[in-house]
């Protein structure tokens, strides 16, 4: 048959309905481990190999089965360089389970998989306990959205918000707020400086994930509507194809914490629009929103009536209140006005097919027009601008000038390595590499996963103060390595009893868990509930960090080494749950409900185990819009049941 390569594998879906009705698709059980250096989490290929072992085919079967040369086979499973066109390959061919391809895409390309979507239902329940944490609760008009910026939930204060806005089937903010901003008329109206403020931070963003989807039928379906107003479509195809050039990644999240007005009650108002991304559904795209005063303290909106607050759902019959004002129990439509069901159904079946007026795929910037853009700049010598023939023999690109014309002509995409060469060689700044790193590979770029740039403690206030010192219950952000930059009063006060050292839960969630003393008592099961979770999370990011891990995680590995049971921890039950994917684990278990023994009165710290009381407390987690993807920040939630 012959070295195929990673391409073609015969009839797979004939090979995948035949398996399934053997029994070695009935003979899954636990993974063999691999034999791996200590402290060196799972790889992509022995995620590869478990999976093919738990078929029960031998390297030869399998490669025969799905149309490979067993040569080809041993050389993935030996470690060989592994694509994603490999892995998403390997996927369907081995029944792959999503969790563990998430954790071998960040294994062989350091980063997790982009998987910006619609709605999924099947987060419905933590969904909605995160929501009652960080959505009904607030004050100030918040929304939580999925991957089509379709709306999911959203408090009072956000209905009240927009109580005048004229109904629409579609283009409504109770339903979607982007196709709001972009499509209603009165959206002109409400947002001031719309063009500048509003529209042109929204397209960047919609220009990146549509970039990335441009096969998600709403997506293309927003991008349509774009397309045929022409101000709009200049914008998208020319502002924002310069600014993405200009500024990369830098510019699709500057508008997180960013200050703007809005025509509220009282006039023209100044308000803050950040970003709140809920970690359980951080891969399917979900972001919640906020619109708030820009004074602190402030509210926005005047202080709704106690019978008003709570929390609404697009999804749940009941009427939106800016859409009627009667509750509606009829199925279907969510809560939309009966006379808008009709025209709601069929923009759904509209957004289900392909848009067909536009070119596929109509995106404001590839990677070839910012490779041109930074090469017609580049100066060498006297020379302004190099000819793509050139470029090889006055840089050290690596590659030829055929090369690497057909990579910025679009015949041809840059592999990450390849990337490397041509953003150092065009000198290419860094949020725009972030930019192409996101455009070649689907996902985010690895972490800096500490605080760095100049502004970064300005925007960490801004964004703090509204979604941690407003919580009434436990709440803390941290960065990349679990330090923390901010907490608010009550979560002080749940670990006042700790013993003030450098691993007191104010100073360091990671360092409390596994090397305070407290820990071990207020945590309760402590070793499966708290340690080994918080030990996943460390072996995943000495996964996506690789070699060029940052200091503070050698030194927490030593400190893990020096513990031998944290240490048999890492390299036992830590690996084992690395190989199976890792997904929903480590110390953001996001809804999870868990334990604390609190110190009851008569608690002394020279006897941590006495005087306590066991309570649920349940867990929540995000992380802002601005900081995950630089520096990988987090927030967690604790919030204590009393009753």
């Amino acid at each position: 048959m012959g070295d195929q390569g990673e391409g073609a594998w015969r009839d797979p879906a004939g090979a995948l309905r035949h398996r399934a009705t053997t029994q070695r698709a009935q003979a899954r059980g636990a993974i063999p481990w691999a034999v791996a250096e200590l402290g060196t989490p799972v790889t992509a290929a022995d995620i590869i190999r478990a999976n093919r072992e738990k078929l029960g085919f031998t390297r030869e079967e399998a490669a025969l089965e799905f149309g490979f040369s067993p040569e080809w086979w041993a050389r993935v499973e030996r470690g060989g360089k592994i694509t994603m066109a490999t892995l998403l390959t390997m996927r369907l061919a081995l029944l792959i389970p999503d969790d563990e391809f998430e954790q071998a895409v960040l294994s062989a390309t350091g980063v997790a998989p982009s998987f910006k979507g619609i709605r999924n239902t099947g987060l419905d329940h933590v969904t909605q306990r995160w929501v009652d944490a960080h959505v009904t609760p607030l004050k100030e008009p918040t929304v939580l959205l999925d991957g089509g910026w379709n709306t999911l939930h959203y408090n009072a204060a956000w209905a009240a918000l927009f109580d005048g806005v004229a109904p629409h089937p579609h283009d409504h903010p109770l339903v979607n707020p982007i196709r709001f901003q972009l499509f209603h008329k009165d959206a002109r109206k409400l947002f001031v400086d719309w063009e500048e403020r509003w529209i042109i931070p929204s397209l960047c963003q919609i220009a990146h994930h549509y970039y990335l989807n441009h096969d998600n039928p709403e997506l293309r379906a927003l991008r349509e509507g774009i397309s045929e107003d022409h101000r709009l479509e200049y914008l998208f195809t020319v502002v924002v194809h310069k600014e993405l050039a200009e500024r990369g990644l830098d510019r699709i999240f500057a508008s997180d914490g960013e200050q703007r007005e809005i025509v509220g009650p009282d006039g023209v108002t100044p308000c803050v629009l950040t970003g709140f991304i809920p970690w359980h559904a951080r891969a399917v795209g979900y972001q919640a929103f906020q619109l708030s005063h820009a004074v602190p303290g402030k509210l926005l909106l005047p202080e709704l009536s106690p019978d008003v607050q709570g929390s609404r759902t697009a999804y749940e019959a009941g009427a939106p209140l800016a859409l009627a004002r009667t509750p509606d129990n009829a199925s279907g439509g969510g809560g939309r006005p009966p006379q808008d069901r009709a025209a709601y159904a069929g923009y759904q079946a509209i957004a289900a097919q392909p848009a067909h007026g536009l070119t596929h795929p109509d995106v404001a910037i590839t990677t070839g027009q910012i490779f041109h853009t930074y090469r017609d700049r580049l100066v060498i010598g006297e020379r302004v601008g190099i000819p793509q023939n050139l470029l090889p023999h006055l840089t050290s690109i690596g590659m030829s000038d055929r090369k690497y014309r057909d990579l910025e002509g679009g015949k041809m995409f840059p592999t990450p390595p390849q990337l490397t060469n041509i953003v150092k060689a065009l000198e290419i700044p860094e949020p725009v590499d972030r930019l192409l790193y996101c455009m070649v590979t689907g996902g985010n770029p690895p972490t800096k996963a500490v605080r760095g740039k100049a502004d970064f403690e300005r925007r960490a206030k801004i964004w703090a103060q509204r979604h941690v010192d407003v919580q009434s219950i436990p709440t803390s952000l941290e960065d990349g390595q679990w330090n923390v930059i901010c907490h608010n009063a009550a979560f002080a006060q749940l670990f006042s009893h700790a013993e003030a050292t450098r691993n007191h839960p104010t100073k360091s969630s990671f360092r409390y868990v596994l090397f305070h003393d407290d820990a071990r008592h207020t945590l309760a099961n402590w070793y499966e509930e708290w340690a080994i979770p918080f030990l996943v999370e460390f072996g995943a990011k000495l996964m996506l960090h690789g070699n060029s891990r940052h200091p503070e995680h050698a030194q927490m590995l030593e400190d893990i080494r020096d513990d031998p049971l944290l240490w048999d921890a890492l390299n036992g039950p830590v690996k084992a749950e690395l190989h199976s994917g890792g997904a929903g684990t480590g110390p953001l278990i996001d809804g999870g409900v868990r334990r604390l023994n609190l110190p009851t009165p008569g608690y002394c710290r020279n006897n941590l185990a006495a005087n306590r009381k066991r309570y649920k407390v349940l867990v929540t987690a995000g992380a802002p819009l601005f900081g995950l993807t630089e520096y990988g920040c987090q927030t967690v939630s604790l919030d204590v049941q009393t009753d």
